[in-house]
C-alpha cells in the first residue's frame, strides 16, 4: 500500500473505521471492513488483544492486513490466513484503498470473481483455493484483484493477504563479518569484474562500516559490479548506484554470463537434485517461467522446502510435490548440505533403493514401493537423508519429490461375522485382490453426509486423508469409512462395483471420467440431483446440469462411466462420451 496517497487523517480515519465496524459487526472475523498498513518497523500479531497474548507472527513496516475489528486498543485483523491482533498504534487503517501494491490468496472451496463489488455484479471467473492473485485495491468489503487480463472483486472473507514478506537475516552479523572476513579468505584482482549477491537482504551502504547510511537493500541473485576490494568489503555498483557490500554477502564470477551467474552458486551434485531450499515468504509464488508475466502453478509456505534442480536470471529452478516451475531467488534460502529441517517425500520409482550412505554403491538397507511416503531430515550431496517403517538411510533425489504432508495410515479392521453385510465398523479392510470392495455398511446418503465433511479439503497428489486428498484418495477413504475397501487410483477403482443401467444412477455411486494422459484420470462420487462431489484443486461439488449455478462443462464433457459399490456398466471395445453414452440423458 502505498502511504503518501492516503490523504486522510489519522483522527478521522479512526472514526470512520470504528463506525463501520459497529455498523457492520455481523461479518466480524470473516468480512473486512477495512486495510491496514504496518508503520512500526516491526509489529507483533497476537492472538489476542493484549500484550501478554502469544505470539503468531512477525509483521514489517508497510505490510498490508485486513482489518476485521476493533477492541480497544487493539485492531481484530486476518493475514495469511490468520486471524489475530495489532495495536492501534502501529497500523495505519483506512475503510477503502485505490492504491494496494500486494498479493493474497483464495481461503474459500471456490471464489467467484465479480465485475463490481457486490454479490449482483456478473461473475467474469472463478478462483481456486490457493489460488494467488495480485491485490490493488479493496471497497465496501471487496478486494479489487487482477484476474488474468481483467480487473475483478473477490470477497474479502473469500482471500486472504499475504504479501510483504518478512526479510529474513542471514545468520551472522554484518559486524560479524567484517570483522571475520580478511582479504586472504576471498583474494580477487584490483580490476573491476562481476559478482552477485548470494544472501537475501543484503544492505548497500555508503561507507566500509555498519553505521553508515543504507543506498538500498538488495536481493538475492543481484549482478553487480565490483571496483575495489578492501577489507572485508567490497565496492560495488549497481545501476546507478555506487556504495559498499560486507564481502561475505557477494560471490564473485569473472567471465561469466551475468544471467548464470545464480547458477554459478550452486554446489555440483551426484542427482539432478543440486540443493534444497527453504522458502522465507509467505504466500510465495512458484511460477511455470523463470518471470511474473507467466501463469502461477502454485503458493508455498514458509519454511517449505524444496528441490533446487537449477538457476537462472535470479530464479531457482525447482520441484516440489511432483510439481516442477520456479521462484524467485530472493524468497529462498539455500543449502547444498542441510539438516535440521524436516518433511516428507513421495517415492516415484517402482521399487527405491534406501542405502546406508549418500551414494549408490552404498549398501541397501531397504527398498521403498512406488506411491509411499518417506520422512526426510536432511540433505547430502543430491540424496535425501530419511526414515520408513522404522529404517533410516539415504535415497537419491532423482526418485523423490517433496511435500509438506501425507496420508494418514489407514487402520486395518475386519467384520465381526463374514456372513453378516453389516457387522462392519468403521474402518477401512485391507485391499481387495479380485475387484470386490468387500461387505460394510452404510447407506448412499450415509456416504454422501461423510464427503460432504471434506469440502475445501486442499487436493494433494497422493493424498488420502483429510490432510489432502487426491481425487481417488477421497473417494477410497470416504468408503473405507464404512468398511469398503477401494483401491488408490481411479483406473483401479473403475473394475470395482456393479453395472448402472440407464436412469438408475443414485447417491454413493462412483463417477468416472477421461483426461489427457489416462482413458480413465479422474473419479468422482455422485450425491444426487445430476450433482457429484470430487477432489479437484480441492474437495467440491459440481453439476452435470447446465441450469445448475455449479455447473461443470468440462467434466460433464469427459465423463465415461460409473459403478455402484453399494448392495459395471458394460464396458465395450472402445470408450463412449456422454455425446453418445445414453447414460447421462436424464
Amino acid at each position: 500500500m502505498k502511504t503518501p496517497s492516503r490523504k486522510i487523517l489519522s483522527v478521522v480515519l479512526a472514526v470512520a473505521v470504528l463506525a463501520s465496524l459497529l455498523a457492520t459487526s455481523v461479518f466480524a472475523g470473516q468480512r473486512a471492513v477495512g486495510v491496514g498498513a504496518v508503520t512500526a518497523a516491526q509489529s507483533t500479531m497476537r492472538t489476542g488483544p493484549e500484550s501478554d497474548a502469544a505470539e503468531l507472527a512477525q509483521l514489517t513496516a508497510g505490510t498490508d492486513v485486513a482489518v476485521l475489528g476493533q477492541s480497544g486498543d487493539w485492531y481484530h485483523i486476518n493475514y495469511n490466513d490468520q486471524y489475530g491482533y495489532l495495536p492501534v498504534s502501529e497500523l495505519e487503517v483506512s475503510p477503502t484503498a485505490d492504491d494496494l501494491e500486494t498479493t493474497g490468496s483464495v481461503t474459500a472451496g471456490t471464489a467467484v470473481v465479480r465485475s463490481a463489488p457486490e454479490l449482483t455484479a456478473a461473475g467474469i471467473g472463478s478462483a481456486d483455493r490457493y489460488v494467488s492473485l495480485e491485490v490493488t485495491g479493496f471497497e465496501s468489503g471487496w478486494f479489487r484483484v487482477i484476474f488474468g487480463e481483467k480487473e475483478g472483486y473477490i470477497r474479502s472473507d473469500e482471500l486472504t493477504l499475504n504479501g510483504a514478506p518478512i526479510r529474513v537475516d542471514d545468520p551472522m552479523t554484518e559486524e560479524q563479518i567484517a570483522a571475520e572476513t580478511s582479504l586472504e579468505d576471498d583474494p580477487v584482482e584490483q580490476d573491476s569484474q562481476l559478482a552477485i549477491i548470494n544472501g537475501s537482504g543484503v544492505n548497500l551502504r555508503a561507507e566500509m562500516s555498519t553505521d553508515s547510511e543504507v543506498l538500498a537493500e538488495l536481493s538475492r541473485g543481484t549482478v553487480l559490479t565490483v571496483l575495489d576490494v578492501f577489507d572485508g568489503w567490497y565496492q560495488v555498483q549497481t545501476g546507478d548506484l555506487t556504495g559498499y557490500v560486507a564481502s561475505a554477502f557477494v560471490t564473485l564470477a569473472e567471465g561469466h554470463d551475468p544471467s548464470q551467474l545464480l547458477a554459478e552458486t550452486l554446489p555440483e551434485s551426484s542427482t539432478s537434485v543440486l540443493a534444497v531450499g527453504l522458502v522465507v515468504g509467505s504466500g510465495v509464488r512458484m511460477r511455470s517461467e523463470p518471470n511474473t508475466d507467466c501463469s502461477i502453478v502454485s503458493t508455498l509456505d514458509r519454511g517449505a522446502a524444496v528441490c533446487v534442480m537449477g538457476a537462472a536470471d535470479g530464479w531457482y529452478r525447482i520441484d516440489y510435490g511432483g510439481k516442477g516451475g520456479y521462484i524467485a531467488a530472493d524468497y529462498l534460502t539455500v543449502s547444498e548440505a542441510t539438516e535440521g529441517f524436516s518433511c516428507y517425500a513421495l517415492v516415484l520409482a517402482d521399487s527405491l533403493n534406501m542405502r546406508s550412505a549418500p551414494d549408490a554403491g552404498a549398501g541397501r538397507v531397504t527398498s521403498v514401493s512406488s506411491g509411499s511416503y518417506v520422512d526426510v531430515s536432511g540433505f547430502e550431496n543430491g540424496w535425501f537423508h530419511v526414515s520408513y517403517n522404522g529404517s533410516t538411510g539415504f535415497m537419491s533425489g532423482d526418485y523423490l519429490t517433496l511435500t509438506d504432508s501425507k496420508p494418514a495410515p489407514v487402520t486395518t479392521t475386519t467384520s465381526a461375522s463374514s456372513s453378516s453385510s453389516s457387522s462392519s465398523s468403521k474402518g477401512s479392510t485391507s485391499l481387495p485382490s479380485g475387484g470386490s470392495a468387500g461387505r460394510g455398511s452404510g447407506t448412499g446418503a450415509d456416504l454422501v453426509a461423510e464427503g460432504e465433511r471434506y469440502l475445501g479439503v486442499r487436493y494433494v497428489y497422493g493424498g488420502a486423508s483429510p490432510s489432502g486428498f487426491d481425487c481417488s484418495g477421497f473417494t477410497m477413504y470416504v468408503y473405507a469409512q464404512f468398511g469398503y475397501s477401494l483401491p488408490h487410483g481411479a483406473n483401479r477403482q473403475l473394475s470395482y462395483g456393479t453395472p448402472i443401467s440407464k436412469g438408475d444412477l443414485q447417491s454413493g455411486d462412483l463417477v468416472f471420467f477421461s483426461d489427457s494422459v489416462d482413458p480413465i484420470g479422474h473419479v468422482g462420487m455422485y450425491i444426487g440431483n445430476k450433482r457429484f462431489i470430487h477432489s479437484q484443486g480441492d474437495v467440491r461439488v459440481n453439476s452435470f446440469s447446465p441450469d445448475d449455478e455449479l455447473f461443470d462443462e468440462y467434466n460433464l464433457g469427459r465423463l465415461l462411466f460409473a459403478t455402484r459399490v453399494l448392495p459395471y456398466i458394460n464396458k465395450e471395445a472402445s470408450l463412449n462420451t456422454t455425446k453418445t453414452n445414453p447414460f447421462y440423458s436424464m
